[in-house]
């Protein structure tokens, strides 16, 4: 895990609304789905997104990325998490009905 990272679950804002669509709507950042080799709920919430028709790009937790993540303030409290790199829309168990609801217009 990346030092420095803030993994409290009280530290984690509300998500904010982005939309679904697997389609780049240049008006809304590209999620990232941050996860780690062996994590079952990482494949699970690949398998979530896909469900719902929403493209993420994966990056692992161990990398540079994540660092810079962590350092401009975005709390990671555990993985998974999906961000759109300014803050967190979920993290842990994924549900499609709360994501859904998170994702829309």
């Amino acid at each position: 895990t990346a030092a420095g990272i803030d993994r409290s679950p009280a530290s984690v804002p509300r998500p904010r609304c982005l939309g679904l669509g697997s389609g780049r709507d240049d008006s809304r950042p590209a999620l990232l789905l941050v996860t780690a080799s062996g994590c079952h709920l990482c494949e699970h919430a690949r398998g979530v997104l896909e469900e719902l028709g929403v493209a993420a790009r994966v990056v692992d937790v161990s990398s540079p990325e994540v660092d810079a993540l962590a350092a401009r303030g975005v709390p990671l409290p555990f993985i998974p998490v999906l961000t759109d790199g300014n803050r967190v829309i979920a993290y842990g168990r994924f549900s499609a009905r709360r994501l859904r609801h998170e994702l829309a217009p």
